[in-house]
């Protein structure tokens, strides 16, 4: 790929980053583009020659529908006809359909382009009722209150978002440059923001030389979020700052927070392992590089925010609004320090928690269903972890943060209405609707990905628990104990261990390890704990619990180290339970077939710290509290 030089509108324009390779791609990188090309052709087509003619008729039937208003309009406002009929009117389109990588279903971004005589409110009523009237449109709904207001409707089938820009001029001409950073002057924000998007777009087709190329490779990572949950601009789910090349320039990625650009990262680091892991096989099967998102698979807890209301034309501008507002949730719940793996999923679910007879603040049904109002919405899921290192309690509060976000970030709209409502509802895994696995191929699917990905975290955790240095930055942020999957069983060996060292150092007594070993296991010398998934060999307990003789400061004739203290206490547990006395250096007294495992409190002078966070003898599922909030 060279650097390209354009001119546009008397303006230079030129590549901000060099090509990182300038030289022709080798044989074998052709040969593997080509068989990428053609996976995406059967997996993902685009669409069809005839749909596309189809789309071109629509688009031309809603410019003639748009002048004729325009001329509508003016004359009504006391612009002579011949004015009125050059007063014109551009009907200019955007986004993957301009591009050439939209997709069967895919929606088309319109926007009108208006002179002065017509206004927002004019666009918003009288155009509003023309289409409303209009024989080939269903399912229109007026968002006047959004940043770029735009009226969204179904043309034959075909998703319309249709939006105005005002120029102040007295006719627009067909051969008008919108690349002109002059017809941005005297402009409002919103006619800004509206031919942002045409003109964002015209550039990119500009100032890419290898337009071929750039569109292959668009539709792959845009195939890809999908995929993986991440395209959402609304989410926050958006590569950090991309400035767009038209003026004013703006930041494309300005909704992105630490927690999304966590989880980008994340599902980079996945998709180059998967590049090249396909790549070493000879680049044939690229299908596991667009598996869904286990998003229903990883997480600990749910979060199920649905969004309603008992008005169906008010759905679509609610909904609309709250999508928008779900990343306030997810940086609200961050200052939780409990709280960690926060992700919000990008996809719409159909209303599950909140019915017809669940009214009641409390989530009981309030009097007889059938009196109740129906509710119109859609349901989001976010998702999370516990971080035990942060717990003092085995119950989680997430009333402020969930209130917060309520009142402050919903409830102020200035659009809302009296019917329109939002209930959040904590969710274990084994309560998700079955809808929510669709993707995955099912619940069954889902759980043997579930208990895979928990065995591997474990593991991790394990070896994360290891001594070793402090972790620095942000290696230690997501490093979160996993918690059980539904019907696991509470993990004690390592529990145990860490609340015996706290009892030792806050100098609760002498623990002896009671009754004599089980002759299935004398040989190998191995205590099984019975809470516990895994074996502790003997030896190892035995090497845990001895003090050195710093700590107890004594030793016996012979020089050799004294470990217990030769207090009463002591002696009398060295022979409770029949189990016998330890000589100190380790052997057995004779008789004994095997010793017991010993723990002596240290002095209290030389007793070392507890830990930050001492785990509890049992480890018991987390409560979410959330008692207050719906």
């Amino acid at each position: 790929m060279q650097s390209a030089t354009f001119t546009v509108a008397s303006t230079v324009l030129e590549q901000a980053y060099k090509a990182i390779r300038t030289t022709p791609p080798e044989p074998k990188d052709l040969e593997q583009s080509a068989k990428l090309q053609t996976f995406m052709d059967e997996k993902f087509p685009t669409e069809s020659a005839e749909n596309i003619t189809r789309r071109s008729l629509i688009l031309a039937e809603l410019r003639s529908i748009f002048r004729q208003w325009v001329k509508q309009v003016c004359m009504q406002k006391g612009v002579p006809e011949e004015m009125a009929t050059d007063a014109g009117g551009q009907i200019l389109v955007s986004g993957s359909y301009r591009l050439g990588v939209n997709e069967p279903g895919a929606d088309i971004d319109t926007i009108c382009v208006a002179p002065r005589h017509v206004t927002r409110e004019d666009f918003f009523s009288s155009l509003k009722d023309i289409f409303l009237k209009h024989p080939k449109v269903s399912n229109l709904v007026a968002i006047e209150g959004a940043i770029v207001p735009l009226l969204t409707f179904d043309y034959e089938e075909i998703n319309i978002d249709l939006q105005i820009a005002i120029l102040p001029r007295n006719s627009i001409p067909e051969n008008l440059n919108i690349l002109d950073d002059h017809v941005l002057v005297g402009v409002d924000p919103a006619t800004e923001k509206s031919l942002n998007g045409p003109r964002v777009t015209e550039l990119m087709i500009k100032l890419t030389p290898n337009r071929e190329s750039f569109i292959s490779v668009l539709r792959i990572v845009r195939r890809w979020a999908k995929r993986r949950g991440l395209y959402s601009n609304k989410m926050g789910y958006q590569v950090m700052p991309i400035l767009t090349p038209a003026y004013p320039s703006m930041n494309s990625s300005f909704n992105v927070s630490n927690h999304t650009l966590a989880v980008m990262k994340e599902e980079f680091k996945r998709a180059l392992t998967m590049v090249q892991d396909v790549l070493s096989k000879g680049g044939s099967d690229w299908s596991s590089l667009f598996d869904p998102t286990d998003f229903f698979a990883v997480h600990q807890h749910y979060l199920a925010v649905e969004v309603y209301t008992e008005k169906q034309d008010e759905e679509p501008a609610w909904c609309s609004f709250c999508e928008s507002r779900i990343r306030k949730l997810v940086e609200s719940l961050a200052y939780n320090p409990a709280l960690c793996r926060l992700r919000a999923f990008t996809k719409k679910f159909p209303l599950n928690f909140v019915t017809a007879g669940d009214a009641s603040a409390g989530g009981q049904p309030n009097g007889d269903a059938s009196t109740q109002p129906s509710k119109f919405g859609v349901c989001f899921y976010v998702g999370f972890d516990i971080d035990r290192r942060q717990l003092h309690s085995r119950e989680v509060s997430i009333d402020n943060s969930v209130e917060y976000f309520k009142h402050n970030d919903l409830y102020r709209w200035n659009k809302r209405t009296p019917t329109m409502d939002v209930r959040i509802t904590p969710i274990v895994w084994k309560s998700l609707p079955e809808e929510v696995f669709e993707d995955l191929g099912g619940r069954a699917i889902a759980r043997v990905t579930r208990r895979e990905f928990m065995k591997k975290k474990k593991e991790e955790d394990k070896l994360a628990a290891a001594p070793s240095p402090p972790p620095s930055g942000d290696e230690g942020m997501n490093d979160c104990l996993s918690q059980e999957m539904d019907g696991d069983k509470d993990v004690g060996g390592d529990d145990k261990a860490a609340s015996l060292a706290s009892d030792m150092a806050n100098g609760k007594g002498s623990i002896s390890q009671p009754g004599s070993p089980d002759p299935a296991t004398e040989g190998s010398e191995v205590i099984k704990d019975t809470n516990s998934l895994h074996s502790t060999p003997l030896k190892a307990k035995k090497e845990a619990a001895t003090v050195s003789p710093e700590m107890s400061g004594k030793r016996d004739r012979d020089g050799n180290a004294v470990v217990g203290t030769g207090s009463p206490e002591e002696k009398s547990l060295g022979t409770s339970n029949g189990v016998g006395n330890t000589s100190t250096n380790g052997a057995a007294a004779p008789g004994i077939t095997s010793p017991p495992v010993k723990v002596v409190k240290k002095p209290l002078e030389m007793a070392a710290a507890p830990p930050a966070v001492a785990s509890p003898r049992k480890r018991r599922k987390m409560k979410i509290t959330f008692a207050k909030l719906n």
